[in-house]
């Protein structure tokens, strides 16, 4: 069975098909560990419970240190469909970071080699090292590609995140990032930074058990996670 640094060393350099590819084999073939962990979000009247990713998934490395793999908005959404879960909202994020154990982000040179394993394999031994063996609820390991209704102007993807305590922008929810709402990219581009973040479609809202998509499409109960009302697309255009 090829062993984690074993599917690194193969990984394609350049984004593609290829590499794309190789991240659909490691779900399918067990390589790529995802750990749920439940953060809860509160409103006037409601209280509800999702199930979020504890870190970025990641595949585990002959040394034991975690490698997140970067991944395109597409690539996101084909892997929460394998998985048979969801891609998540900006709310959802600031929840999830506001639960955990906040490590500050990890920001690199930006350029043509953000895209390359290099470049993600650099990134991910400085989140390594600020992780510190941490095996619960963590933040901030990446940004995420994130369901919101500003899909209806973007250019085909929304991304998020990238929390640190210096950073210029404040998200809806009172916390200092680098990425606001953002809508300048496409669906197929990826970088260092922009890591695989998931939800499971079932969910606990006022002690009853239920779907994402029925709390997100209800007026009453949306705002428990998403920021801006009913969601509109629960899924990558």
């Amino acid at each position: 069975m090829t062993t984690g640094s074993e599917w690194l060393s193969a990984l394609p350099e350049q984004p593609g098909p290829d590499r794309d590819q190789a991240v659909i084999d490691a779900i399918n073939n067990g390589l790529l560990i995802c750990d749920w962990c439940d953060i809860t979000s509160k409103i006037d009247g409601h209280t509800a419970t999702f199930s979020v990713l504890c870190d970025a998934a990641y595949i585990i490395l002959d040394d034991g240190s975690r490698f997140r793999p970067q991944v395109s908005a597409q690539l996101n959404q084909k892997c929460a469909d394998i998985l048979s879960v969801s891609m998540i909202t900006a709310k959802i994020h600031d929840l999830s970071y506001a639960q955990s154990t906040q490590i500050e982000c990890s920001v690199l040179t930006a350029g043509p080699q953000m895209s390359t394993t290099t470049y993600s394999k650099k990134w991910n031994t400085i989140v390594e090292n600020k992780r510190n063996g941490c095996e619960t609820l963590i933040r901030d390991t990446g940004k995420i590609w994130c369901l919101d209704n500003a899909l209806a102007w973007s250019k085909g993807a929304v991304n998020f995140g990238f929390y640190s305590h210096s950073a210029p922008s404040t998200s809806p929810g009172g916390f200092k990032l680098y990425q606001s709402i953002g809508t300048m990219h496409n669906n197929l581009h990826c970088d260092y930074s922009q890591t695989l973040f998931l939800m499971k479609n079932d969910c606990i809202v006022d002690g009853q058990n239920t779907n994402i998509k029925n709390v997100l499409s209800d007026p009453s109960l949306a705002s428990l996670g998403n920021y801006n009302g009913v969601l509109k697309y629960f899924r990558q255009p």
